[in-house]
């Protein structure tokens, strides 16, 4: 995490209780708390995910494909809208295809058109899922590969699995689907996915600075999933939409190393907050913790 979001999650307030687990990446963090939401010796807590894995979380999310959807079918004359979901855990990809069933029911109940939607899912060097589009097989990595774009650094991204479902596709044992299913293929008509390396995320960003737009890493990623559409040329037809939903403030370090100047300014950080947050190196530490928490 940047020193701007450390604040924001180690903030200094009295009911909350910022944990930092040694030496573990998103992916590991979300392993251990797994752990803690199925331990019957926890199950009297009411465990909320604030991220991604909350349905609450994606909710919100799956207005902006709505609304872009609903402009677009009443302002212009674009038969098809696709999409460019920077992508990390999935959960913003896995509220544009909600979105997309919601739209779909929608118009069917009403008797009205629509445009045809498609979600172009853009990830960064962790190419888990662009891998499987590819092969069919999902192989999860073990740790994520650091990047500019790091809420996206996941090994192992648990919304895509709801992604799969929603099309009635189920990972076998060795992690493959049946590519030969009507799931398989509704599910690549409706989506695709992509990597966008390192070096394609800083030249991105230069791209943009230089005409005077601010993006963060992560928007980048989506940006340059949508100027490979662009560079095989736009369908007149279709309207191209790229989600960025992060301040680029809050990775105003990563930004100005990219460009080599200082042009993003530190967002100021004007509220107490734990510099040394507690420290766990496993489940039975962070048990602990949290049954003395919740114990007081």
């Amino acid at each position: 995490v940047t020193d701007y979001q450390r604040a924001q999650i180690c903030r200094d307030r009295d009911n909350l209780y910022p944990i930092s687990a040694l030496g573990r990446d998103f992916t590991g963090c979300k392993g251990l708390t797994d752990i803690a939401v199925n331990d019957p010796d926890l199950v009297h807590i009411n465990f909320v995910a604030p991220n991604s894995k909350s349905i609450a979380r994606l909710l919100p999310q799956m207005a902006w494909y709505v609304y872009f959807a609903a402009h677009v079918a009443e302002n212009t004359d674009f038969k098809k809208i696709e999409f460019f979901t920077p992508s990390g855990n999935y959960g913003n990809s896995t509220a544009g295809v909600m979105a997309l069933n919601a739209i779909r029911t929608g118009a069917e109940l009403s008797g009205e058109s629509v445009p045809e939607i498609k979600i172009n899912i853009a990830s960064n060097d962790n190419n888990v899922v662009p891998a499987f589009y590819n092969t069919g097989k999902y192989v999860p990595e073990i740790k994520a590969i650091p990047t500019h774009s790091n809420a996206m650094d996941v090994a192992d991204p648990s919304n895509f699995k709801r992604i799969l479902a929603m099309y009635g596709l189920v990972l076998d044992s060795d992690g493959c689907v049946e590519m030969d299913s009507e799931g398989w293929k509704k599910l690549n008509e409706d989506t695709t996915a992509q990597s966008v390396s390192q070096k394609e995320t800083e030249e991105t960003l230069r791209k943009y600075y230089v005409r005077g737009i601010q993006i963060c890493p992560h928007g980048a990623v989506g940006l340059t999933a949508m100027g490979r559409k662009v560079d095989e040329g736009l369908n007149p037809n279709t309207a191209y939409i790229s989600i960025l939903t992060a301040d680029p403030s809050k990775f105003s370090n990563e930004i100005n190393t990219i460009l080599g100047q200082k042009i993003i300014s530190e967002p100021i950080i004007d509220w107490k907050y734990d510099e040394n947050p507690r420290t766990v190196a496993n489940y039975t530490d962070l048990k602990e913790i949290i049954l003395k928490i919740t114990n007081n």
